[in-house]
């Protein structure tokens, strides 16, 4: 029998994301808002990082599409969120590769 459990996957899956970058928070210890998905504390300053070049309407824009994509339920955002996770994932899997770094 395999000695690779799902808190083996958890705790790979941490120090993968904590390799490029990413903040590990115990979930527990993370403030939340029960009616959004979203971490808004950081959310703001990330997009602006991300998107340096976007203007100030952009950013809002870009804000207001994540926090109320036409009033979807929130098993509906979780989805989207999820797939937009899998995408970045992907990319930065692949990038990776390329580098040789996996």
């Amino acid at each position: 029998m395999s000695d690779y459990n799902e808190e083996a996957y958890e705790n790979a899956l941490i120090e993968l994301f904590q390799n490029m970058g990413w903040e590990h928070v115990y979930g527990p210890n993370v403030e939340r808002d029960l009616y959004s998905p979203l971490y808004n504390s950081v959310l703001e300053k990330s997009i602006c990082r991300i998107n340096q070049r976007a203007s100030s309407h952009g950013i809002s824009e870009a804000l207001q599409k994540l926090r109320n994509f036409e009033n979807a339920e929130l098993v509906k955002k979780m989805f989207f969120l999820w797939n937009i996770c899998k995408t970045v994932l992907k990319f930065h899997i692949l990038k990776m590769a390329k580098q040789n770094q996996i």
